[in-house]
């Protein structure tokens, strides 16, 4: 360590000076001394509110408007008339994996759609049971009962 006897301030060697613009250098770099724990995948399930996403009155609305919009089969080949069959059948199944945080969305249905001026662009299709949640998941956060972290879920899908 030297000292400046003409400004009369301490200086280290190998130190950046304050006001530098440089990101100090820490010592110590390397892996943190906390213990590492998983997170609970779904934080909002612990608190109760996907139990309102998952509730009867909110899925039948999702069911209507998905129903309504109609829409081509997802890679499952499931079309929008086999839904409630096929809802009917798996709920319990569904209902528990969205509680329990385990849901993971179908892959996406890549298509190949003409553009305005020429040549085509890739639109991704969900499943019509992964659009019913994400109707669920809306029709849920239009009451205040959800966060965007749900939704981001289902727009970030792996496309096949």
């Amino acid at each position: 360590m030297t000292t400046g006897a003409a400004e009369g301030r301490v200086e280290t060697l190998g130190a950046i000076p304050e006001g530098s613009g440089q990101k100090p250098r820490v010592a110590g770099r390397g892996a943190a001394n906390v213990t590492g724990r998983k997170a609970f995948p779904w934080p909002e399930a612990a608190t109760g509110l996907m139990e309102k996403i998952v509730s009867r009155g909110n899925m039948m609305a999702a069911y209507s408007r998905v129903v309504s919009n109609k829409g081509a089969p997802g890679v499952d080949a499931l079309p929008v008339t086999a839904l409630k069959s096929y809802v009917q059948e798996e709920w319990p199944r569904i209902k528990e994996e969205l509680l329990a945080g385990t849901y993971h969305p179908q892959p996406v249905r890549k298509v190949e759609i003409p553009k305005p001026g020429g040549g085509t662009r890739m639109l991704g299709i969900p499943t019509v049971l992964d659009r019913l949640i994400q109707q669920a998941v809306q029709c849920g956060q239009s009451e205040g009962v959800i966060t965007f972290t749900y939704l981001s879920l289902f727009l970030y899908g792996k496309i096949n």
